[in-house]
């Protein structure tokens, strides 16, 4: 096992020059998987299931998605105006904030585990006023890949974020099947709310359609489905869902245990993609008022405290 100094840590993790064709990986494998992931925004490249000989994780077609698994902290979504503001100052942050694009430092790692970190700096101090570490933990074992996000707080105030998992698979998994060839399946009948957005900003209207799923365990995927974009749905009580067709006994199994929110989606260019999103925060609304701890979806975290979130992605053969 490798371990790394924090002072060391720091000064690797403002190390943020190194060109995205040169990007160091770090590999986890065992007999069954292996997973590649980017010190590049600690973002999930690949997912490879070794009996099936198959990549379940989306592999960031520039003409259609050019993302693998971002990370989405320390907004979720996008803000009205792309703008907000902590004790009276004015703050500008892109969509999904800027976890996805800064460069971590590895803390340990084996075979089957990594530990990678980033540290607010100079540069994000400049559009996010709070000091923090970003832990993101994998952990490979079986045909399960286990991954924990923490956040901990080294400020001497209280800081407000959102954090979410952004990960895409590729489905269907064969290319002799269709999208509509699947659907989700929810380890248990769930009811849930889907949140509308406005179609101009992307924000929240404030429109809600209630019981979108309702005393059910499935949703059948089809591109028609997400004809507006993204599914936000908010309150779905289950440990797990399952993407599964009946043509494959083939499924991934996707933990979404105690997230408030999860989003589904897939490109408009019906391509072979879909997102499951778990989320600790929700894309901004109309009515912000712009004070972030007046955001929807916003977390709250004493100093010297932490936050986790976890998730995990498994493959398995069911019973069609």
């Amino acid at each position: 096992i490798i371990f790394i100094s924090i002072k060391a840590t720091i000064a690797l993790s403002q190390q943020n020059n190194i060109p995205e064709n040169k990007m160091p990986y770090i590999f986890l494998e065992n007999k069954q998987a292996k997973a590649k992931i980017s010190l590049k925004g600690a973002e999930l490249q690949s997912f490879y299931n070794k009996k099936d000989r198959i990549e379940h994780i989306w592999q960031a077609d520039k003409n259609v998605w050019k993302k693998h698994a971002p990370i989405l902290f320390p907004i979720v979504g996008k803000l009205k105006n792309n703008e907000y503001f902590v004790d009276g100052k004015t703050y500008k942050m892109k969509r999904h904030g800027f976890a996805q694009f800064e460069q971590f430092t590895v803390i340990n790692s084996s075979k089957n585990e990594v530990t990678l970190m980033f540290e607010s700096n100079n540069k994000t101090l400049q559009i996010y006023p709070y000091k923090f570490r970003l832990f993101v933990d994998y952990r490979l074992k079986g045909t399960k890949l286990t991954i924990k996000y923490t956040v901990k707080n080294i400020d001497n105030k209280t800081i407000y974020f959102s954090i979410g998992a952004h990960p895409g698979f590729r489905v269907p998994f064969f290319n002799n099947q269709k999208f509509e060839d699947y659907y989700i399946e929810f380890a248990n009948k769930v009811h849930a709310d889907r949140l509308l957005r406005d179609k101009k900003t992307s924000l929240l209207n404030g429109k809600v359609v209630k019981n979108y799923i309702a005393d059910t365990n499935r949703l059948a995927l089809s591109y028609d489905l997400f004809k507006e974009k993204v599914i936000i749905l908010e309150g779905i009580q289950a440990p797990y869902l399952l993407i599964k067709s009946n043509k494959t006994d083939l499924a991934l199994k996707i933990g979404i245990k105690n997230f408030p929110y999860l989003g589904l989606w897939t490109s408009s260019k019906n391509a072979p993609l879909l997102c499951i999103e778990p989320w600790h925060g929700v894309t901004g609304s109309l009515n912000f008022d712009g004070n972030l701890a007046h955001k929807k979806g916003i977390n709250q975290l004493d100093a010297n405290k932490s936050f986790s979130m976890s998730y995990y992605i498994q493959f398995l053969h069911v019973n069609k």
